[in-house]
């Protein structure tokens, strides 16, 4: 391509130009913008808004790197050492493959951590975060350091999206997220003894006031299910949409849906449950309806989505003995009059490889779960609640 002259782009107003890199970066060839970037000192300033407004660090080396491409420490480094690009970060991923990553010698880990500790206080304009360690993380072995820098990340107060990874929190880090307006929390677990949970939670909630609006958890196990309900309780004058999710790695796993209670989430809108579809899983969306009931003013609830976790359906007669009459008679009492949709789907559970079922077999298990929620809740659909797949 050919580059233009400094002496032209000097003489076009400032909006001219703005509207140029906008139709460059539309292009999705982060290499043109590369090229227009080194054109002038002027467009270098104006790229960067659009070149480091996403970034994607990896905390261990990468095999591009052993391809001549820039390695994460030098990425990292480049970054912490120029403020006006870090101030340009409006979403920021942080990935790291486990503690003990063959590659990762002591002296990279330090610089790493040296370099995100110095980035921390120059990502002035950062909103969405999301730091991702993986399943099978032993956050026991995670470097003190990192650990520190990555509490600051998330304290950030410019955030507006978090999306937190295998991660371990104490019960007070878990509330200082309220102030978030949207939270992911992804296998966090708790780092506190069983049982002290409810102290913190009751010292939290005096002082912290809740601008979550959208939250999304998916359990690491279901015994963080009392632990993860902390931010949801705390959430409750605020929170319109939430997800209560099972691991994709376990088959059949309850979610405590008992930690629930609807009639204190009196601005939630929607709602998106996973259950195993066998008779206590059917038992559980009883308990989870009905908690609706006992508030002083009407359920707002215009959505819930099911996810049903099998790997077969059950013979059909076990199917005709759940409880389906309880779970329809509570969806069409009067407290949901809000209600417009219910949607079902299949959990996707993350098998090896050869075991992973295809597209095929899913749509084929959306079809028979669909047929089986329509006849089993014909009241509700009566009532006018469109019963769909998801």
């Amino acid at each position: 391509m050919v580059k233009p002259r400094p002496s032209h782009i000097s003489s076009l107003p400032l909006e001219v130009l703005e509207k140029i890199i906008e139709d460059i970066n539309g292009l999705d060839d982060r290499q043109v913008l590369v090229d227009f970037s080194l054109s002038s000192k002027l467009f270098l300033r104006l790229c960067r808004a659009h070149l480091f407004r996403n970034v994607k660090l990896f905390l261990e080396p990468g095999p591009r790197e052993a391809q001549g491409h820039p390695s994460s420490v030098q990425f990292i480094a480049f970054l912490a050492s120029d403020p006006d690009v870090a101030s340009q970060i409006r979403s920021l991923h942080i990935v790291s493959s486990d503690s003990n990553h063959p590659h990762s010698s002591e002296g990279h880990r330090t610089a790493v951590i040296e370099h995100l500790f110095t980035i921390t206080s120059k990502l002035s304009h950062l909103c969405n975060l999301v730091i991702q360690f993986t399943f099978f993380t032993n956050w026991s072995m995670i470097d003190s350091r990192l650990k520190n820098v990555i509490n600051g990340l998330y304290s950030a107060s410019t955030l507006r999206y978090l999306e937190l990874n295998y991660l371990e929190l104490t019960t007070t880090q878990l509330l200082s997220l309220l102030r978030i307006p949207e939270v992911t929390l992804i296998g966090v677990s708790s780092i506190e003894p069983v049982g002290s949970e409810e102290v913190l939670h009751h010292q939290g909630s005096q002082t912290t006031q809740s601008a979550v609006h959208n939250l999304k958890i998916v359990m690491r196990r279901p015994n963080m299910a009392r632990f993860l309900a902390n931010i949801v309780r705390d959430s409750s004058k605020s929170l319109k949409r939430l997800e209560w999710l099972s691991s994709p790695y376990h088959e059949m796993e309850k979610t405590q849906l008992e930690c629930i209670i609807l009639r204190d989430l009196p601005e939630l809108l929607s709602i998106t449950i996973c259950i195993p579809l066998d008779e206590s899983g059917i038992g559980d969306l009883v308990t989870l309806f009905g908690s609706a009931k006992g508030g002083t003013n009407l359920c707002r609830l215009e959505s819930i989505h099911v996810v049903c976790d099998y790997k077969r359906l059950p013979d059909r007669r076990s199917i005709d003995d759940w409880n389906w009459r309880g779970v329809d008679s509570m969806l069409i009492d009067d407290i949901y009059e809000s209600l417009r949709t219910m949607k079902v789907s299949v959990k996707r559970v993350i098998y090896p490889k050869h075991r992973q079922p295809s597209n095929e077999i899913y749509r084929n298990m959306l079809r028979e779960l669909l047929d089986i929620f329509r006849e089993k809740l014909f009241m509700t659909l009566n009532k006018g609640v469109r019963i769909e797949g998801a």
